[in-house]
């Protein structure tokens, strides 16, 4: 131990000469960088150096660069390769207790550590318990830009996978975070899975988006616009850079990847559902589909549902279509529908999905069908009995008929054209006239 103050003494010198000198931050940073090229050779002297660096500095430096010094050091210490990143956090845990709030969140800010390690900085020396958690949403928020900046360098999807999930485990509990943190710290995830998608189709040709799947499913992906955002992230890139890659972005790919995985799970949970509800994920996104995207979704659809021996019934598609463009009050009603339709007898179930088809391919049947609906004519036939239903409605189709034949009567029956007379003057004549006279 007396060797190891000799040798703590002995680092502390480069902060001894320097007394009674204006400082200026470079040259602090010069200081700290001399201090640990010392304790490189000695890495547990790092705590009591930091401890009495920061006491020195109290005594020679002004008041708003007092802090300057350890924090420099803590910065320097955490670069350097020798001196473990344990030894630097446990050092600033000791000292950080004792630091005004400010001090820590520099220390904090500077030192080259991980999230993990500022983190327990920050725990251990802000007491401001709002303060305390403001930081740590900062360090995360601070964390993911250099990620952004970072990503393209980073070969490997699941070391930025990693690297995301390591950052998002400092986040304090959901319910500590505020909104408009919360909607920050989403754009900037969403901006680093489209920068690295984009950079995969670019370079491979395959988005390759399933490999951040831990992080966002297909159907999120989907409803964060990450296609577009990719999209963003391209236009960012040089025009003279861009044409050392081997093809362009093309959203529209993106896209109908996405489209066609969500299209495959729907299916899949529609199967292992027994065919009872089919459920399209809801999002404005889905909702603004194009109608070639919609028809290219609902395709994929039908082919995995048929290959595991299920349909696609009319019925069915209609609430596909209706989920996709949110009318969920509308899928509901068709879903009770189904419902009910699954209960009648094969035969009669067949009849009625026909006859809706029918139906729903005709505009005027249609809105005639609505119309009988609205005015409530089933439900007054209905409460004829079916008998006497089926013979007012065989008689009304009689009349129809009856009309029809006298229509098409009146359209072939030839046309009289009728002679043109002109209205005689009282003294006009013609020649038959003059003949009567003579």
């Amino acid at each position: 131990m007396i060797f190891s103050q000799k040798r703590v003494k002995k680092v502390l010198e480069t902060v001894e000469n320097a007394k009674g000198k204006k400082l200026s931050p470079a040259e602090i940073n010069k200081i700290a960088q001399e201090m640990v090229r010392q304790i490189e050779e000695c890495p547990e002297l790092f705590e009591e150096v930091l401890k009495q660096s920061y006491e020195k500095g109290l005594e020679i430096l002004p008041p708003d660069l007092r802090a300057e010094l350890p924090a420099e050091l803590i910065k320097e210490g955490s670069k350097s390769d020798k001196v473990p990143d344990e030894n630097v956090v446990k050092a600033t845990e000791a000292i950080a207790e004792n630091l005004p709030d400010d001090t820590v969140v520099q220390l904090a800010r500077k030192a080259d550590l991980g999230i993990k390690e500022k983190n327990a900085i920050v725990e251990a020396g802000i007491s401001d318990e709002e303060r305390k958690r403001e930081e740590k949403v900062n360090l995360v928020i601070d964390n993911l830009h250099r990620l952004h900046d970072e990503v393209e360098d980073i070969i490997k999807d699941g070391d930025v996978t990693e690297k995301i999930e390591k950052i998002m485990e400092t986040l304090p509990e959901a319910k500590e975070v505020e909104e408009a943190e919360q909607y920050r710290i989403d754009q900037l995830v969403n901006s680093i899975i489209a920068k690295k998608i984009m950079q995969n189709y670019i370079r491979f040709g395959n988005t390759k988006f399933d490999s951040f799947s831990k992080i966002q499913s297909p159907e999120e992906m989907f409803a964060n616009n990450i296609p577009q955002l990719a999209k963003c992230e391209y236009k960012n890139i040089p025009t003279s850079v861009r044409k050392q890659y081997k093809r362009e972005y093309e959203e529209e790919v993106f896209r109908k990847d996405l489209i066609a995985k969500i299209a495959e799970r729907v299916a899949k949970d529609f199967v292992e559902d027994g065919f009872k509800k089919i459920r399209i994920p809801q999002s404005k996104q889905m909702q603004n589909i194009s109608e070639e995207e919609e028809q290219y979704l609902l395709e994929i659809i039908k082919q995995k549902v048929e290959k595991a021996n299920g349909k696609i019934n009319p019925l069915t598609e209609m609430d596909i279509k209706e989920q996709i463009r949110g009318n969920v009050k509308a899928a509901e009603k068709v879903e009770e529908y189904v419902a009910t339709m699954d209960q009648l007898p094969a035969d009669t179930k067949e009849t009625f999905i026909q006859q809706g088809q029918e139906i729903m391919s005709d505009k005027n049947l249609l809105e005639i069908s609505d119309y009988c609906n609205q005015v409530g004519l089933y439900q007054a036939l209905a409460s004829l009995g079916v008998d006497k239903a089926k013979k007012l409605v065989d008689t009304v189709i009689l009349s129809i008929e009856k009309r029809k034949r006298e229509i098409v009567s009146k359209e072939n029956t030839p046309k009289v054209v009728g002679a043109k007379f002109e209205k005689k003057n009282k003294d006009s004549k013609t020649p038959l006239d003059d003949n009567d006279a003579r």
